[in-house]
């Protein structure tokens, strides 16, 4: 019994430390909507859905990528801090439809002295959660299927 204890003890402290060296992962989600609009509707509707909550650095309609700033969230904590950003791509045509795929980024802040310092953070690569893609998928939403109740009140 002792000795299975023992062996259970090694494969957990095992388990830990390959858990802790495996890299970060970013967020991708792999939503299956087509939509049935134009390439340059829908740019137009993930640019605006993304000023939202993002400001814009890279958008090339050629490639239909589209590529956020960070947005920071700095603390006055060490590794309390982080930052985000979106990659956003739209793929497929006007027979088949398009589909929008995003990618989060984070990083946090392991600056130890002044932490609160977007010059002198220090940023690492780390688990992204999906927050801030769930908030564009929900503004785009919203754009491309507008509430219609107007249509149905009695009095306008």
């Amino acid at each position: 019994m002792l000795v299975s204890a023992k062996s259970l003890l090694i494969l957990l402290v095992l388990g830990l430390l390959c858990s802790c060296s495996s890299s970060p992962q970013h967020f991708e989600d792999d939503w299956e909507l087509k939509y049935q609009h134009s390439a340059e509707f829908m740019w137009e509707q993930i640019e605006v859905a993304l000023g939202k909550y993002f400001s814009i650095d890279d958008a090339n309609f050629g490639t239909r990528v589209m590529t956020t700033d960070w947005n920071e969230h700095l603390s006055v904590m060490s590794h309390h801090g982080y930052r985000e950003r979106l990659i956003v791509t739209l793929d497929g045509d006007e027979v088949e439809g398009f589909s929008v795929n995003v990618k989060e980024e984070k990083q946090i802040n392991t600056e130890q002295v002044n932490p609160q310092s977007s010059s002198e953070a220090d940023w690492e690569d780390a688990e992204a959660d999906g927050g801030a893609l769930s908030r564009f998928r929900v503004a785009l939403h919203r754009r491309l299927h507008p509430k219609e109740g107007w249509k149905e009140d009695s009095v306008r």
